[in-house]
């Protein structure tokens, strides 16, 4: 594989164009699961949780630049946890603003978390993931999308499109998610199109070691997560835009299945909302989870649930709040991680074992610098992009995120041990 790795940067791109037609799911009744119409909220009714003793910790990490996010993580082992995101940079010779985002990357040793050199000098790094210590993989954007893959000594990088900066290019693209599935490298996002109709469409990359091979997804919308299960199976999870009969056009979830030789599409409850990611534990199991914007300006909480044959909406103990991130652990409970607009600067953490749910809160150990927010910044709003992780063979879980909005934010990293 290392002879593959080497050739990363210079084997010619194979494209390969694989549409596969858009299934109908079951329309679910307003009410029960919070589709909404035009005009009118309606939200699904929360179910009772026990509360939990918060057991999550704030851990301190490395001193970074100002305006650092971190967006994604993803562990090997206890030893070796990997964070990744963005700082904002002045960069004078090429900027075309004053001031454009730089990429960072975090490690944890198993006493502290260090920072490391990333595969570029500009841009931001959006996913992370990988199979062993020596063998990670990130997805980034710097005027264009990046992959590269880190061998325990060093970074090799392409650009499954080419170099060229939006100004030149027809489309611009960028990749937010990344899984890793025996020898395949799996990579999800967006193209933004510049010609013909504009839109942004949904885009998912493969690198096998030999080639490059590009699936668009039919229809407006985005991928913004993909994971992979020991037992082979791929999803990949985001919005695709739907239009009610009058015309109205609403983001509704889109997950689609690697079947082995294509991508196809998995019919979901015809409802309103985005996901935001995705976590399969078995064959016939596996979770999906993001929020649905309504009227009154709190998004309402969107969680699906794969039971091996199709996907169904699930009542979680929230009534509003933004759903980021879902894993499982070795104890067999999910965890989802996201924001609860009644719970200024805390993170909600909900995990359920199979029969009840458990929810808790967790301040994230920050508090901005407001003298120098702009008019109309609230810090109640701006817990944002949690992600959380489960260590593999270990009782530890990880959550990464972000606190803030616009020029100013800041970065926190929380631990939980049982």
């Amino acid at each position: 594989m290392k002879t593959l790795y080497a050739l990363l940067g210079v084997l010619p791109l194979f494209v390969a164009a694989c549409d596969a037609p858009a299934q109908r799911a079951d329309v679910t009744k307003p009410g029960r699961t919070g589709v909404t119409k035009p005009g009118r909220t309606e939200a699904p009714t929360p179910i009772p949780a026990k509360t939990e003793p918060n057991r999550w910790g704030v851990v301190q990490g490395p001193r970074t630049a100002p305006r650092t996010e971190i967006v994604d993580l993803w562990a090997s082992g206890s030893a070796d946890v990997w964070a990744v995101g963005r700082h904002g940079c002045e960069r004078s010779k090429t900027a075309l603003d004053d001031e454009e985002p730089c990429p960072d990357i975090l490690r944890w040793d198993g006493r502290q978390w260090r920072p490391q050199r990333p595969p570029r000098a500009g841009g931001t790094i959006w996913a992370v993931s990988g199979r062993s210590r020596s063998d990670v993989w990130v997805a980034g954007s710097d005027k264009f999308a990046y992959i590269a893959h880190w061998d325990g000594r060093s970074w090799a990088w392409r650009a499954p499109w080419g170099t060229a900066v939006p100004e030149s290019a027809p489309d611009y693209r960028s990749l937010r998610a990344v899984a890793v599935s025996g020898k395949t490298a799996w990579f999800a996002g967006e193209v933004h199109t510049r010609t013909g109709q504009l839109g942004v469409k949904p885009v998912l990359v493969g690198w096998d070691g030999r080639k490059v091979s590009i699936w668009q997804q039919p229809g407006e919308g985005r991928f913004v997560d993909i994971v992979s299960s020991v037992s082979g199976q791929v999803w990949a999870a985001g919005s695709i835009v739907g239009r009610y009969e009058n015309g109205i056009e609403y983001d509704r979830p889109l997950i689609v299945r690697w079947t082995g030789t294509t991508w196809a599409r998995s019919p979901v409850p015809d409802i309103w909302g985005e996901l935001s990611a995705i976590w399969q534990g078995d064959r016939r199991d596996a979770w999906a989870v993001g929020y649905r914007p309504t009227d009154a300006g709190r998004d309402d909480p969107v969680v699906l649930r794969w039971d091996g044959r199709s996907w169904r909406p699930v009542a979680v103990p929230v009534e509003h709040a933004d759903l980021y991130g879902v894993t499982g652990d070795r104890a067999g409970r999910v965890w989802i991680s996201g924001f609860d607009p009644n719970h200024p600067r805390q993170v909600l953490f909900l995990s359920y074992n199979g029969h009840t749910w458990t929810r808790s809160y967790t301040p994230v150990g920050r508090k901005l610098d407001l003298e120098s927010a702009p008019p109309g910044f609230s810090e109640d709003e701006t817990v944002k992009a949690v992600r959380v992780f489960s260590v593999p063979s270990s009782s530890t879980l990880w959550s990464v995120g972000s606190v803030g909005r616009e020029e100013l934010t800041d970065w926190f990293i929380l631990r939980r041990r049982d």
